[in-house]
């Protein structure tokens, strides 16, 4: 829809931590604003979100996505919790997207229990001028937030 910001638009195939460490950090020129519409998973965003504290100087803002999803317990869909998680109870935000009254998107689907919460925005825009992260502590590292690394299978005996 905008081609002429295609060349500020930076897309990732991994997880947010590995983004953060290997580019993020790297790069010293850049400002960022993070769109976040990956994992739903409580424990999992709070990772993500955990890691973008190693370069909060560096971010205008978060975008983040599916605030008002949820699910069967088993999936822990809390976006918007794991957002308080991180920076606290008093967290800044401007809600995005759409806002479904009651109706069959508010109710739970027949594959994995999700559904809409009724009357609440899509997705919120987090401004970093105006929030801070509470979680995690200054001392604690950043590959503390990265995935377990792959160990390369061992060569063949052919």
């Amino acid at each position: 829809m905008y081609p002429e910001a295609a060349a500020r638009i930076r897309l990732f195939h991994g997880d947010l931590p590995s983004y953060v460490r290997h580019e993020m950090l790297t790069n010293t020129q850049s400002r960022y604003i993070v769109h976040h519409d990956g994992a739903h998973d409580f424990n999992q965003v709070v990772k993500d979100m955990a890691s973008l504290s190693f370069v909060k100087d560096k971010i205008e803002a978060i975008i983040a996505q599916d605030t008002h999803l949820r699910g069967t317990i088993e999936h822990m869909n809390f976006v918007d919790m794991a957002l308080f998680a991180v920076s606290g109870m008093d967290l800044k935000f401007a809600p995005i997207g759409e806002v479904y009254p009651e109706s069959p998107m508010t109710q739970p689907n027949v594959y994995q229990g999700n559904y809409f919460m009724p009357n609440a925005a899509e997705g919120v825009v987090l401004p970093m001028a105006a929030n801070t992260f509470r979680y995690p502590h200054p001392m604690l590292p950043m590959n503390d937030f990265l995935p377990p690394a792959i160990e390369a299978a061992p060569a063949s005996a052919d």
